[in-house]
């Protein structure tokens, strides 16, 4: 699934495993800068409580939609409102650890851009669809 367009883009591959949760990968490029990870791990009850959100923003265009990982340092996700004008803004970051010189330090990219309003709907329905056969 892509969110976005152009040169602005979170791109997000989801794999349901057992216990309905998601493991997913991520390919991020806002503005010049790029990042791929993957491995991340996703909750199913974040993942509905997400989806839940996300039919808030699409039928109020008011809120936010926040996707976090389950550890809460590698990867988030929002969607929401800008402005009373609909004029939706995407954010959040991917981080990744790494050893060097004897230092595990970050590497992380947080990104900012635009969503068309048009495409919100889009949006829910590819969540609504990776969401189908997860456990109530």
């Amino acid at each position: 699934m892509r969110i976005g367009s152009g040169e602005k883009f979170v791109e997000l591959l989801c794999q349901l495993v057992d216990g309905g949760d998601f493991c997913i990968s991520v390919s991020v490029h806002s503005f010049g800068f790029a990042v791929y990870a993957d491995g991340i791990w996703i909750s199913g009850s974040e993942f509905s409580t997400f989806k839940s959100e996300l039919e808030r923003l699409e039928r109020e265009r008011s809120g936010i939609a926040t996707l976090p990982d389950v550890v809460g340092m590698e990867f988030s996700l929002q969607l929401g409102a800008a402005d009373r004008a609909g004029h939706l803004l995407v954010s959040g970051f991917v981080q990744r650890h790494h050893w060097i010189l004897g230092k595990e330090l970050p590497q992380r990219l947080e990104f900012n851009f635009e969503l068309d309003p048009e495409m919100l709907m889009t949006v829910l329905k590819e969540f609504q669809r990776f969401g189908e056969d997860q456990p109530e």
